[in-house]
């Protein structure tokens, strides 16, 4: 099998018609590299088209789970909030215009419920009126062009807002000082992606150097098999000329027999 390779290698670089042996080099060359490099950088994108797939697939499905759970616990404060309101006495003092006192009612709900962090009173023409934490500079502002009282005001019945910048300042964790913010960076995200794919590369890189070196090893064997094709075609050539002269001179020397 070798033998027949090597001597197909050798009819396509050398004896054929067209084009000078280092050209016809090169494309044998070529011929066994360049699969392997079209295999390697196909296999690279399809593993890196797939594995960006399953990763924007996995944060979906976190997001999905997250939505999920904000879904719950926004409808939970809706639940709690109708509850805060339908209180005989907070409902009493609200309608007698003592929002001092009826704010005083929900000033433990802070504690009670930690993901709750701020609560207002507010007419319903939107003007703040009380409110915990207290922030004075806000009592007595109308909101009513704030999404909250629009949703609210349509058919009065609680209502979850767009998001929106609040007028109070922000303030820090209870207890604690400081916020927190929570980010991925894309490096972390697309950690498996980015590896998994480096590997194929890796090695591809190391399957195109053992093609290389197959590639020019087949490429010199056929080279120096093809010199020694010449030098033995010269030898020939040599040869031939020597049998024609020896004939020419046991020729003559014949005849110069045949005189004597």
């Amino acid at each position: 099998m070798w033998t027949l390779a090597t001597q197909q290698l050798s009819n396509l670089l050398f004896f054929h018609d067209k084009g000078t042996p280092s050209v016809k080099k090169l494309v044998v060359f070529l011929l066994l590299v360049l699969p392997v490099l079209l295999i390697g950088a196909f296999s690279y994108q399809q593993a890196y088209r797939d594995l960006t797939a399953n990763t924007y697939a996995r944060r979906q499905a976190l997001a999905y789970l997250a939505a999920g759970i904000t879904t719950e616990k926004l409808d939970r404060l809706k639940d709690i909030g109708v509850s805060l309101a339908t209180r005989v006495r907070f409902r009493q003092l609200v309608a007698e215009n003592k929002w001092r006192e009826a704010i005083e009612i929900l000033r433990s709900v802070p504690k009670d419920f930690p993901f709750i962090e701020r609560l207002f009173l507010a007419t319903p023409e939107g003007t703040l009126t009380a409110d915990i934490p207290e922030v004075a500079s806000l009592r007595g502002q109308n909101f009513s062009h704030r999404d909250w009282y629009r949703g609210v005001s349509r058919n009065w019945e609680p209502y979850v807002s767009e998001v929106y910048r609040r007028a109070a300042a922000y303030e820090p964790m209870p207890g604690y000082g400081w916020g927190v913010i929570v980010q991925q960076p894309t490096s972390t995200a697309f950690e498996a992606r980015d590896v998994n794919p480096r590997r194929i590369l890796i090695a591809y890189g190391l399957i195109f150097l053992f093609a290389t070196s197959l590639a020019h090893i087949i490429v010199r064997a056929v080279s120096e098999r093809e010199q020694a094709a010449r030098e033995i075609g010269k030898l020939n050539e040599d040869l031939e000329q020597k049998a024609v002269e020896l004939e020419a001179a046991n020729k003559e020397r014949n005849s110069l027999l045949t005189g004597v």
